[in-house]
């Protein structure tokens, strides 16, 4: 399950919408218990076991973050950062990396005729890997930054780790943000119904009438192989593919935006903001407090992963390539370690 199938809209969300605001109405706690239980089937749908993983990563982040807070010792909180650092980034690196690096190997070793040929692990790509990983990562770094208190229920920290729609695509959301967002039960408002359905129209239409016909230009010439001897053809298809990628990662945005205010939830940012506002503006802007304040080992490794790590998922056209995130891993986790 995705965006873009209809038993998205036509089952999943309205099961969500009725359960939230009839089973949970003005029930804070059980409306949290409902987004946790739909959310975690949202993404069992969307990948299947690899729901361990987030699990796995929702439990790390919270006891280290509580581990953080509880303790002034500076090594320990030191610790249990690089637990949640190395533990999460070994996750993305094996499930979205290894095999890349095992095939880059095998083609690069056809120059040595006695060069081994390993093999492949066959992992499948969780689905929203790199966009999970690096908002409870933020998590537990603004913890260690003081820059928040961690979640006093795993309930709430758990819904804000796997809340569906922004889930597989971003944007990254603040975890204070999102604090203040359940704080309260929440309410079914006329507003936010037309404000949701408007950015999810609005997505949907982005994604399928120009990120997708825009699509059909970029992979005559780059996937198909056609008129790669024409210079103004592959320029026009460079230019359809920057559009298709820019639209592809905005109708997703829109669409996540627009999912939940008809839950009453406000994600951080703006749809119009668009890839490079939402995914590198705010972390980037960080990235500077952090160098001023001189934290750097911790920023320099996490905001490169995050800044640069938001990849192609959404639209799955380039879920199997080296993006820059990537080429950052080992530079952040090193740095991170360094704390």
């Amino acid at each position: 399950m995705d965006f873009i199938t209809s038993s998205y809209y036509l089952y999943f969300l309205p099961v969500v919408f009725l359960l939230t605001f009839t089973v949970g109405s003005g029930q804070r706690r059980r409306q949290i218990l409902i987004l946790l239980v739909m959310s975690y089937l949202f993404f069992w749908l969307a990948s299947g076991w690899h729901l361990i993983l987030l699990l796995a990563s929702t439990l790390v982040d919270w006891t280290a973050g509580k581990k953080m807070h509880e303790t002034e010792d500076g090594r320990q909180r030191k610790r249990w950062l690089r637990i949640s650092l190395v533990i999460n980034l070994s996750l993305l690196g094996v499930f979205k990396y290894l095999d890349f690096i095992v095939q880059s190997w095998n083609l690069a070793s056809l120059r040595f005729t006695d060069a081994l040929e390993v093999s492949t692990l066959g992992l499948a790509l969780p689905v929203g890997i790199s966009f999970y990983t690096f908002q409870t990562m933020s998590y537990t770094i603004d913890i260690y930054r003081r820059k928040q208190t961690p979640y006093d229920s795993l309930l709430d920290f758990a819904c804000y780790a796997a809340f569906f729609p922004q889930l597989v695509a971003g944007p990254i959301v603040r975890a204070d943000h999102f604090r203040e967002q359940i704080k309260a039960p929440l309410v079914p408002s006329a507003y936010r119904f037309r404000l949701g359905l408007t950015f999810i129209i609005y997505g949907i239409t982005k994604k399928l009438v120009i990120a997708d016909n825009v699509a059909v230009h970029a992979n005559e010439v780059f996937v198909e192989g056609e008129h790669l001897a024409n210079i103004g053809l592959i320029w026009w298809a460079t230019l359809c593919f920057g559009i298709q990628i820019y639209c592809d990662f905005s109708a997703y945005t829109d669409i996540a935006i627009g999912s939940a205010h008809l839950v009453g939830v406000e994600l951080d940012g703006h749809a119009s903001e668009g890839l490079l506002d939402l995914a590198v503006g705010g972390r980037f802007r960080d990235f500077e407090d952090g160098v001023v304040g001189g934290d750097v080992g911790v920023e320099a490794g996490f905001d490169a992963l995050d800044v640069l790590g938001t990849d192609a998922e959404p639209g799955g056209h380039l879920a199997d390539d080296l993006d820059f995130g990537g080429v950052h891993v080992a530079v952040g986790l090193g740095d991170a370690v360094e704390v």
